[in-house]
């Protein structure tokens, strides 16, 4: 896994690619933080592709214990993928991802192509 480094909106951001182990348990995470302290990036942005199969199976607490490891490091992340099936069969999932768009750690977008909108915007 071989994250790019790129400049948007005046931030340092660590992209992942599609490929590569897939990301959900607190090691996971602190792989990440690693890579992004490398980076000196402040936002990492993860595609669906990545996630482990229970991250968004909120009652696993996957997501969860990924999410505060990155949170505790003050790396801000950006998951970026089309989740609409699994939304549309998740209230828990549509309400969580609805609390992150009120805030500023964690963000949501459909596709990598969104995160400069986002991030010029102020979020994630």
């Amino acid at each position: 896994m071989d994250p790019e480094v790129r400049s948007v909106a005046g931030q340092t951001v660590l992209f992942f690619p599609p490929e590569g182990s897939l990301l959900g348990a607190a090691d996971d995470a602190l792989d990440v933080v690693a890579a992004a302290a490398g980076a000196r990036a402040r936002v990492v942005v993860v595609p669906t592709a990545l996630l482990d199969p229970d991250f968004l199976d909120l009652s696993t607490g996957v997501a969860g214990a990924f999410l505060q490891k990155l949170a505790n490091y003050h790396i801000d992340v950006v998951i970026a993928g089309d989740i609409s099936r699994e939304l549309g069969e998740s209230k828990p999932l549509r309400d969580f991802v609805r609390e992150c768009a009120r805030g500023r750690q964690i963000a949501f977008v459909n596709s990598e192509a969104e995160v400069d909108g986002l991030l010029s915007g102020g979020g994630a």
